[in-house]
């Protein structure tokens, strides 16, 4: 049995070794292979919602999260890492005084002292091999990929 402690992206990273897929590795079809797993996941997700089935939801719920770590897995983004910037950057939605400010539909709404996600890894991606370098994005956000690695190997 898996020790629960294990964050996901060890644990998805040990099922990419296992099947010959290294961090940062995605072939020709890999973009098409992964926007086909989340769209058939998330399809799931929605029908478990549907079913207000708790147990099916859950299921559903760790699929996606393991195929959005099986991307960043694949296209070499530390997703832990972004993920606690988009969190820092989301706690920046607390006004002034510590409050939460809402719109007529109950979503959080930014504050005028909001700060935006200032990871270069929220936005860029990153070349599986030097070869395909171009067209992955600015070289100022490529390079700032495998800091962010570093980054998030060194936890």
């Amino acid at each position: 049995m898996t020790p629960p402690h294990r964050d996901v992206a060890d644990l998805v990273a040990d099922f990419h070794a296992a099947f010959g897929q290294a961090f940062g590795e995605n072939d020709e079809r890999g973009n098409e292979l992964r926007a086909r797993l989340h769209e058939e996941e998330h399809a799931e997700l929605i029908e478990a919602l549907a079913g207000d089935d708790l147990a099916a939801i859950a299921h559903e719920l760790a699929d996606v999260v393991y195929v959005c770590y099986g991307t960043a897995h694949a296209l070499g983004i530390p997703l832990d890492a972004v993920v606690a910037e988009i969190h820092r950057a989301n706690m920046s939605k607390l006004d002034d005084n510590g409050n939460v400010l809402r719109n007529e539909w109950n979503k959080i709404v930014k504050p005028p002292n909001f700060t935006p996600p200032t990871s270069p890894g929220c936005c860029a991606r990153v070349a599986m091999s030097p070869s395909r370098q171009s067209g992955w994005g600015s070289p100022d956000a490529a390079a700032a990929i495998p800091l962010l690695a570093a980054e998030y190997r060194m936890r």
